[in-house]
This record gives structure tokens, C-alpha cells and sequence, in this order.
């Protein structure tokens, strides 16, 4: 599977490739669903869901 995440900053992109590398762990064809909520200043800036077929 491939993901290709466009953001404003390198910085953001950084952190959601990390979520879904995370995610993708805990994952292991166990969970079918995953939510990633990233955070600045204690508020949402992005989220990502991610449903697996």
C-alpha cells in the first residue's frame, strides 16, 4: 500500500507517515479501523481516517 500525504509543513507530514507506521503495527490484520488526531496547542489540526478493505 502506498500513502501520499501533502501538508503545509514538512513537520506535519512527518507526524502523520510516523501515526501510520505506528498504526499499521498495531494493526497486523487484527483491526479493520484507525483514527489519527494530531494535535498543536491542544487543538485538532488534522484528522485521518483509515479503513482497511
Amino acid at each position: 500500500m502506498q500513502i501520499l500525504i501533502i501538508a503545509e509543513k514538512p513537520s506535519v507530514a512527518e507526524r502523520i507517515a510516523s501515526s501510520f507506521g505506528n498504526a499499521s503495527k498495531l494493526m497486523d490484520g487484527k483491526a479493520s479501523y484507525f483514527e489519527i488526531n494530531l494535535k498543536e496547542n491542544h487543538h485538532d489540526y488534522a484528522r485521518i481516517f483509515f479503513k482497511q478493505a
